[in-house]
């Protein structure tokens, strides 16, 4: 007995005597919640990854670049979207490295029109955001109507000629079917010189080559490596070793004590990794510049950039395609679109480093352009597509825009493939324009005005949209929302006119709107259990005006990600990473099937205001059930 009291007394001093020597070594009194905190924060470091190369390094090192925008090497393309990063890109990525649900290998048949999309991230963007559109336009073509419409996405963000040669190229080598190409690009390939001139590579090849190969470390690198991971590896074990003994202040103090000579190695090997020099190499630099300056450099792209366009239009009449280029818009090429000061805000910048890039290199792109369209090619210059469209629709300063751009896009796109297997240039001998009348009895509705157009020899063509310069307006301008596939919308409630115009051909359409004060749409989706969430609006707030309105929101399925959501316009299907002026998007806290919020409704008087409840996956990136929405309006 005198033996175990012993022994439990000398454990308590030895346990007491290492809870002085935490406090000593920390600074900090020894608890049982800061050993749990010093084990956390280990384990955080244990990861080979988390010490990254400092902040002047990133901007420069491949990995840094590689981890931001997801992707990898490729043997013949240059790189391409990282199929296991399909998550955190919030989009379907194929197993051959392209935003999409399916591979891009497809087969042609009498029932399908299967058009492969290259160039850059704008045409990345128009294949996920303007689909629907797109094959909605070209199906009112009466050679395509009964045809569905694939869509084959080849662009990636950051391509540029030769890629999207050789996006198609290989393709057809490895078996790939399309019935045309749309090559929509020319931004990168004047503006991304910037990122390899300077180091040394060809202004043609891949963006950002010397930072993707930087990756691909020397002999003394690699070494480095392995010994990170190995102390990395040892680290973590020695963590989850000292968590089964978290009740010992002793074995806290032992493992904090050897804990720190491991960080203390890590740390000078991860230095030592992040200064290691990385030797030019052919791999990287290629043929090099020739000395040419940034400027030389733009302009070979852009005499690059038409041979290889001709090359394309070359091999797609060798496999019996047709091709079609677009040079895509851009908000800094002067007079091509009115921008506001709510666009301006988010869309342009006079420090934006690319904006140079497209003052110096778009009238080189234009020009190029129209001697490729003198040569047959089908080009089309699209900088001037957003003459008419004074709504914001630019999303970055760079060059990025959202649905709405391309939805415009779109129509153009279809009406030059249509021009070319339908009907050509020709001019109409007189228009259709229907209906007579329009009347909205809810704010969602939209309806499409019909233009059929008469050619020559009496054949009918609806010509709808903005592609085939049909131009609709209205007056009071306030009172339609005008979309691009020729549908309109009552912005509010009243009457007004809308003015259809082609060719010196027209005609005016009447149109009044009403609806009530509190309006429930019925687009609502259902979650998992069949139940479509419910949002409840207190009329007597919104009758007094109040700014903000309480929403009771019911039936809410269990969520990562719950919201709602206001904006002056119809709410999308999801509303994160639209492009939608003017939305706010207050969270959800509570855990349970019921909530109360506070939502900012703050509109000009006759104004409406939709609102719509939202739960989304974990990523933001699906919509698991919404709302019916409603729409407030106050005159």
């Amino acid at each position: 007995m005198f033996g175990l009291i012993a022994l439990v007394i000398i454990g308590l001093v030895v346990e007491l005597a290492a809870a002085v020597a935490w406090w000593g070594m920390t600074g900090e009194p020894f608890t049982w919640g800061r050993a749990a905190a010093a084990r956390a924060s280990a384990q955080v470091g244990a990861d080979p990854l988390s010490a990254g190369p400092p902040a002047d390094l990133a901007k420069d090192r491949a990995a840094q670049w590689v981890a931001k925008h997801r992707i990898i090497v490729h043997p013949f393309l240059g790189f391409v979207n990282d199929p296991s990063e399909e998550a955190a890109l919030r989009v379907p990525v194929s197993s051959f490295g392209f935003f999409d649900a399916r591979p891009p290998l497809r087969t042609r048949s009498e029932d399908k029109f299967i058009v492969g999309v290259v160039g850059g991230s704008v045409a990345a963007h128009f294949c996920l955001y303007a689909a629907e559109p797109f094959a909605a336009a070209l199906h009112r073509s009466a050679v395509l109507k009964r045809r569905t419409i694939e869509i084959v996405n080849l662009a990636v963000g950051g391509y540029k000629q030769p890629q999207q040669l050789m996006a198609v190229q290989l393709m057809l080598v490895l078996g790939g079917q399309f019935d045309c190409i749309v090559n929509l690009d020319g931004f990168n390939e004047v503006a991304l010189v910037n990122e390899n001139v300077p180091l040394g590579v060809p202004g043609w090849f891949p963006r950002s080559w010397a930072r993707l190969l930087d990756a691909v470390p020397t002999a003394e690198q690699q070494l480095r490596i392995g010994h990170i991971a190995v102390l990395a590896e040892e680290r973590a074990q020695r963590v989850e070793s000292a968590g089964r003994w978290s009740w010992s202040p002793t074995l806290q103090f032992l493992w904090l004590w050897r804990d720190r000579r491991l960080a203390s190695s890590l740390a000078t090997l991860r230095a030592d990794a992040e200064r290691a020099a990385v030797a030019p190499s052919a791999a990287v630099l290629g043929p090099g510049t020739g000395g040419l300056s940034v400027a030389q450099a733009r302009a070979q792209m852009v005499s690059i950039w038409g041979r290889a366009s001709r090359q394309l239009q070359a091999l797609c009449e060798a496999n019996g395609l047709r091709y079609y280029h677009f040079l895509q818009p851009n908000q800094y090429v002067p007079d091509s679109k009115p921008i506001g000061a709510e666009e301006e805000a988010v869309a342009i910048s006079f420090d934006e480093p690319w904006r140079p890039a497209v003052l110096d290199g778009y009238p080189l792109l234009r020009e190029r352009g129209r001697e490729l369209a003198s040569e047959g090619i089908a080009f089309s210059d699209l900088t001037r597509v957003f003459i008419d469209h004074p709504e914001p629709l630019y999303t970055d300063t760079c060059c990025h825009f959202g649905q709405r751009g391309h939805a415009i896009v779109a129509e153009h796109i279809a009406a030059a493939i249509r021009r070319d297997i339908e009907f050509g240039d020709g001019g109409w001998k007189s228009l259709q324009i229907g209906p007579e009348s329009l009347r909205f009895d809810s704010p969602l509705a939209r309806t499409r005005l019909e233009v059929i157009g008469i050619d020559g020899n009496g054949v009918s063509h609806d010509i709808s949209g903005a592609g085939f310069g049909v131009r609709l307006s209205a007056d009071p301008a306030s009172m339609v929302a005008i979309h691009a596939d020729g549908s309109v919308r009552a912005a509010r409630r009243g009457s007004a006119v809308v003015r259809v115009e082609c060719n010196e051909l027209g005609k005016e359409i009447a149109l009044t709107a009403s609806w009530p004060d509190i309006f429930e749409g019925a687009d609502g989706r259902a979650a998992g259990d069949g139940t479509v969430p419910i949002i409840l609006v207190d009329p007597d707030e919104v009758a007094a005006g109040e700014s903000h309105l309480t929403l009771q929101c019911r039936d809410m399925p269990k969520s990562s990600f719950r919201l709602v959501a206001a904006a002056p316009q119809p709410l999308p299907e999801i509303p994160i990473g639209v492009e939608l002026f003017g939305l706010q998007l207050v969270p959800i806290e509570v855990a349970g099937p019921r909530a109360t919020v506070r939502v900012p409704i703050a509109a000009p008087p006759g104004q409406p205001m939709f609102v719509r409840f939202y739960a989304l996956t974990a990523n933001a990136g699906e919509v698991m059930a919404a709302s019916n929405t409603i729409v407030i309006t106050r005159d």
